[in-house]
Parts: C-alpha cells; structure tokens; sequence
C-alpha cells in the first residue's frame, strides 16, 4: 500500500485534481500525495473520520466525536483553520460539499421530538443546509429519518436517503426546502457529473 499507518488508512478521499488522498489514519486525518510521499497528519484526534475535499481542493470536511457527539468540522488542506461548523449538542454527521464549495448538507439529530419524562418520543434525522463557514443552516426535511445526502451538479437539488420504519429509499427535495419528492428505493446516493432531467 502507499500508507505505512499501524492502524491502516480507512475511508480514504481522493483530491478533485487526483493529485492527494486524504484518509483516516493514526489518530487522525493525514493528507498523502498519491504516489504515496509526503504523509502528513492534519488532525490529532482518533474520532476523527469520513475526510472530504472541497470542490476547489483547498478545505478537507470531516466528523468528529472529540466534543462528546458528532459534530461537521473543516480544516483547511495545509492543517490550518480547523474549525467546529456545526457545534451543537445533538449530533451532526454526514455532511456532502455543494458543486460550488459555498454551501454545505448535513445530517442532523437536533429535532427530537421528546415525551414529558425526557425520553425521545420519535427519533429524528433531518437534512440541513449551512453556508461553508457555519453560518446560516436551514432544516430542508421534515419528520425524517435521513443516512445521508447529495448535491445535484446544479446545486438546486438535493438527494437523500430515508430509513426510516415506515419509508425506505431514495427522495429528492429543493435545496432552499419545500415538499420531498420519492425518487427510488435504494441506498447511499451519489449524483454523477452530468446534468440530469430530474434537475429541471
């Protein structure tokens, strides 16, 4: 392999110039250039995991547990500007960059619907928008049970997966929100780079 980490390089994430892989090493995320030089660890935690490139290559999304729950954080490729960007005691995982690198989905657990003893009356997992630097988040979904998201090439869409116990599988919604759509019965959803006719 091009890694020599004692736990193993897991969940790696290739650079949009295919120049870099970023991955989930030794307690951290490291960057690494391709042909398997230049190893460097950005990040010095063991809950840090699930890397992601910036569209333009230049910021590296990744979920950490270091604050007690899952939380979206950045961190610039050179290892400067970590930053916490949803920092918010419910949990905040999966997030997916926008074509355009300026927006940012999410998965969050922030909108439990809780019984009067304190307990969760119906576990959620709804899909958030945030601009790339934290600020301005948006709940899209309602009522749902959501694993993860994906940007449309045009960012106008975005598509999720429900797993819920009454629905299962694949919906489109609006980024800027409104009435979800059923696409498929399916998992994990990836758009490809092409424009397709559903983006209309």
């Amino acid at each position: 392999g091009i890694t020599s980490t004692a736990l193993g390089a897991q969940l790696p994430a290739w650079s949009p110039n295919g120049y870099k892989i970023a991955y989930m090493g030794d307690g951290g995320i490291h960057v690494i250039n391709s042909d398997g030089s230049g190893d460097r660890q950005l990040t010095n935690h063991v809950e840090d995991h699930k890397p992601l490139w910036s569209p333009r290559g230049d910021k590296i999304l990744f979920v950490s547990r270091r604050d007690g729950n899952r939380e979206v954080y950045v961190i610039n490729e050179d290892g400067t500007g970590q930053q916490n960007l949803t920092l918010h005691s419910a949990s905040d995982d999966s997030p997916a960059w926008s074509p355009d690198g300026l927006e940012i989905a999410f998965v969050s657990e922030r909108d439990q619907e809780f019984n009067d003893d304190g307990s969760v009356k119906e576990r959620r997992r709804e899909a958030y928008v945030m601009d790339s630097d934290g600020s301005k988040s948006r709940r899209l979904t309602t009522d749902a049970y959501v694993f993860a998201v994906g940007w449309s090439p045009d960012a106008s869409m975005i598509i999720y997966d429900e797993r819920s116990p009454i629905y299962a599988g694949l919906y489109l919604i609006s980024a800027f929100g409104g009435r979800s759509i059923p696409f498929v019965g399916g998992y994990s959803p990836a758009w490809s780079p092409e424009p397709l006719a559903v983006n209309k």
